[in-house]
């Protein structure tokens, strides 16, 4: 009889056992490795309309919008829920505006946000409660957030992989792009104003080339470079969009109705808001040497329908014939065009055997004429 329950207990010990075991197998089972890249971008400020700040020159009690750029390379498979955490210190100088609801947020459908202040720095902590989509684009969490003293300080950032509530183990295949930080000035100086300088305006045949810098390039939308004949009415001749860089080169064409003894040329700056403002004008030479350069492409021309004449210097402006003319003389064919103000003209080859040709570009106003060599394969 003993031995009977000493053998019944030692087989419901190897039961238990065995269930406890068949329960944590099923636990580890269910745990799933995942590999993805999430990331933070550069980090922003702005004023409430969205306007980037210069952040050297914060004001105290000036309530201002922090933008940290999140996003995550998920190779097709979601962020899973309760595996990261993102951790944002707002410095020593900034806090929360107290009027701001961290449920306003573009990104608290997937962070619960809260805050809290650590070491007289306010910490704002989101915990990822619902799976991010599959590579998820890049989408600015914003905060509002006002000074609270003047000095220097940082903003610090971090995408953290926490692992804390998911049965899916986030691992992280890049973590150089987990951290952002700005450092930041509070006080009571004004930022300065962006200043677009014209460093130089050079004439070379009928094209002329500027070359302008900017000190500041903030809430700038772009550029125009402005002409005038008379240093009172302008007009635009290029545009070039503004790209985040010190200096900027634009080219245009001194057109036949720009043509003057002297030009003057400034740029334009605008801004985001469509504010504008101009720098000082430069004057140059207007006149063109008189020189008009023709290139054909491709030359020679194998297996094409058609080759561009192209003005190297100059353009075509007015009412145009074209003539190929072969070898031995004899007129190929004709074409005109009217051409306003373009650089190039596309010109239909037609069913021109192998062999070489001359095309005579003539204006009909006779002010303007060019012989070409053309070869065709």
């Amino acid at each position: 009889m003993k031995s009977f329950f000493k053998n019944t207990r030692y087989s419901l010990k190897v039961a238990i056992v065995g269930v406890m075991l068949a329960a944590s197998l099923a636990g580890v089972a269910q745990i799933k490795p995942v590999i993805q890249d999430p990331k933070l971008g550069r980090i922003v400020i702005t004023d409430v309309a969205g306007y980037d700040l210069d952040e050297n020159f914060l004001q105290p009690d000036q309530v201002i919008r922090l933008k940290v750029p999140v996003a995550s390379s998920n190779h097709g498979k979601p962020t899973p829920a309760g595996s990261a955490k993102i951790k944002i210190s707002l410095g020593s100088k900034l806090a929360l505006d107290p009027s701001f609801d961290l449920n306003a947020t573009e990104l608290s459908n997937y962070f619960k946000w809260t805050a809290y202040t650590n070491g007289g720095q306010t910490m704002l902590v989101g915990d990822l409660v619902n799976p991010l989509p599959a590579n998820f684009a890049e989408v600015n969490v914003a905060f509002k957030i006002k000074g609270t003293a003047q000095g220097k300080s940082t903003i610090t950032a971090n995408f953290l992989i926490t692992n804390h509530n998911t049965l899916s183990t986030l691992s992280d295949e890049d973590g150089s792009n987990n951290a952002a930080f700005l450092k930041y000035t509070v006080g009571n100086v004004a930022a300065p104003g962006a200043i677009t300088t014209l460093l130089d305006a050079k004439r070379a045949g009928c094209s002329v080339n500027v070359t302008f810098g900017i000190n500041r390039e903030i809430n700038i939308s772009g550029y125009e470079v402005e002409v005038s004949k008379d240093g009172t009415a302008y007009e635009k001749v290029s545009t070039v969009a503004a790209g985040n860089q010190n200096a900027y080169n634009s080219t245009f064409v001194i057109s036949r109705n720009l043509q003057s003894k002297v030009l003057y040329v400034r740029i334009k700056t605008v801004y985001r808001s469509g504010e504008t403002k101009y720098t000082q004008a430069k004057t140059i030479d207007g006149n063109c040497d008189g020189s008009w350069t023709l290139g054909v492409y491709p030359n020679p021309a194998s297996s094409v329908k058609f080759v561009t004449i192209r003005a190297t210097n100059g353009e075509f402006a007015g009412k145009y014939k074209f003539i190929t003319v072969d070898m031995a003389g004899k007129i190929i064919g004709t074409r005109e065009a009217t051409l306003n103000n373009v650089p190039s003209y596309r010109y239909e080859l037609s069913n021109l055997s192998a062999g070489k040709y001359l095309i005579k570009v003539v204006n009909l106003d006779g002010s303007q004429s060019a012989v070409l060599s053309l070869e065709k394969l």
